[in-house]
């Protein structure tokens, strides 16, 4: 349990530096421009499995590729097929109607370019 929350405050660490100096973060590969926010949130409903591609990885947890869904405000489920999701890659990539993301606790790792492009994001929230 420590160690998630280790892991959580980096990664909004890394984010909210990337949102302040308007720059590219390597280890979170996230492109989030000035004027974004970065929030601790409380979890809301989370989009459906199908709304994603995913890898299965060979510690039996999940890696999501891409965000196949239409909404704006997305809730990645900590879970898909009773696998935890520990690694975002690509999801958000390209993606010009997402305004926002929460992230599960779950999640270890985000990797290039999870938003790189995603020209409408404007908060990303990593769930309590």
């Amino acid at each position: 349990m420590k160690y998630e929350k280790a892991v959580k405050r980096i990664i909004s660490a890394a984010v909210a530096v990337s949102m302040v100096a308007g720059l590219t973060v390597s280890n979170a590969g996230a492109y989030i421009g000035i004027g974004s926010t970065v929030n601790a949130a409380e979890s809301t409903a989370e989009a459906p499995a199908s709304d994603f591609n995913y890898l299965f990885n060979t510690d039996d947890t999940i890696s999501i590729t891409k965000y196949k869904g239409t909404a704006e405000n997305v809730v990645i489920p900590s879970k898909i097929n009773n696998r935890d999701v520990t690694f975002i890659s690509f999801a958000f990539d390209g993606n010009k109607t997402v305004k926002s993301v929460v992230i599960p606790e779950t999640v270890r790792e985000i990797g290039t370019q999870a938003f790189h492009e995603c020209t409408e994001l404007t908060s990303v929230s990593i769930a309590k």
